[in-house]
């Protein structure tokens, strides 16, 4: 029998941990999420022992391995530093949650125009701070097989299972996709990760292999981690935003892109006190063309959106992510000319005069800002 082709599938960091944020009004024309499930969640994977293998753990790493190879595997693992915390940025960022609680609520109160901070406190609590802090204390309970590719295909072949591994019987070869594997929002499952070697190499060069591997997976679970936080600070603080200043509004269809822009270009504010990042970085992130998406923004006209119902659900992702860019831009327009004092006399004016459509609203931003949109909001 040839030997498998053993496919290790690059860690995409993106993809690798997922967190389910609370669930949020859709945006302009975006079809609300649909209701969890009531029932249950299921409770964790329990990871398998191959038939075979045997478990260690070696400086805080779980490791599944054949006696054959325990020696080696034993001596390599003792010189690999133990595992700490999966990412260090969790925690930065929660002491900046912490610390910087007070100034960024009063903050909000300014640019929202708000008197009653208490929903707006509460919400930078338990749907900011507590999912940070859920990512600090994350500790996924990860198994490295370690095993060559062709033991790998046979222990799979004699039935051995796990969800993440797949047996193509056809070119006898396993891949191994992590995409979903480690989740935050729930219970976490036992995660195998392979650490496959050359059967020809030396025990100093499987050593080597396996050092390197085990590092790259750690790597692409603490990128993983990172990212994730980053986000979160930015799409929580955009929901506060929407929750506690848009929403009252009661915008209508065409008025939609104020409250998205106005998200966008304040979270982007907030969030630069937290991660660090640039505000003029974030806001170029949240505005500019994005070159993946096919439909570009001079596409949409957010004075007279389109029937959302009308268009291929395939495409909705690509108009929403057109229209929350061109609507972060027109915002921005108004805090480039009338600094954040101009987003915030826009948004009384709005909610003192109630503009009765799109067109309104633009004539209403203008004379408390001195900005005028309609060019940046056309077709075109």
């Amino acid at each position: 029998m040839k030997t498998p082709n053993f496919l290790v599938i690059v860690v995409i960091p993106v993809l690798l941990l997922v967190v389910v944020l609370p669930a949020r009004t859709a945006g302009a024309g975006e079809p609300p999420a649909s209701a969890p499930a009531a029932s249950q969640p299921a409770p964790p994977r329990k990871v398998t022992i191959p038939p075979g293998f045997k478990l260690l753990t070696i400086n805080g790493r779980k490791i599944l391995v054949e006696p054959t190879d325990e020696a080696w595997v034993a001596t390599a693992m003792g010189k690999v530093q133990p595992t700490t915390k999966p990412a260090t940025l969790p925690a930065n960022l929660l002491q900046k949650l912490t610390t910087q609680r007070e100034a960024l609520l009063r903050q909000v109160a300014i640019d929202l125009a708000l008197k009653d901070l208490t929903a707006a406190a509460r919400t930078y609590d338990l749907d900011l701070v507590a999912p940070v802090r859920t990512l600090d204390n994350y500790r996924p309970p990860i198994y490295y097989l370690i095993a060559a590719p062709d033991r790998i295909a046979e222990i799979i072949r004699n039935g051995w299972s796990d969800p993440h591994f797949y047996y193509n019987r056809a070119a006898d070869s396993v891949s191994f996709n992590p995409a979903g594997a480690l989740t935050a929002d729930r219970p976490q499952d036992e995660v195998v990760f392979p650490a496959a070697y050359d059967l020809k190499e030396t025990p100093e060069k499987k050593a080597e292999a396996l050092t390197i591997m085990i590092g790259s997976t750690e790597a692409s679970i603490r990128a993983s981690i990172e990212i994730r936080a980053r986000t979160l600070v930015g799409s929580q603080f955009a929901a506060i935003i929407q929750s506690q200043g848009v929403e009252p509004l009661g915008l209508k269809e065409d008025q939609q892109w104020f409250g998205l822009g106005v998200a966008s270009i304040l979270s982007a504010k907030y969030a630069s006190v937290i991660t660090g990042d640039a505000r003029a970085e974030l806001v170029k992130m949240l505005t500019a063309e994005h070159p993946a998406n096919p439909i570009p923004t001079s596409a949409v006209d957010l004075l007279h959106p389109v029937n959302v119902s009308d268009m291929r659900q395939d495409m909705l992702p690509a108009y929403f992510d057109a229209v929350r860019r061109k609507s972060g831009r027109a915002v921005q327009a108004i805090a480039d000319k009338a600094g954040d004092a101009g987003i915030a006399k826009a948004i009384v004016a709005v909610r003192e005069k109630k503009p009765a459509d799109g067109a309104a609203l633009v004539k209403v931003v203008q004379e408390a800002t001195g900005v005028e949109l309609t060019a940046l909001l056309s077709k075109g």
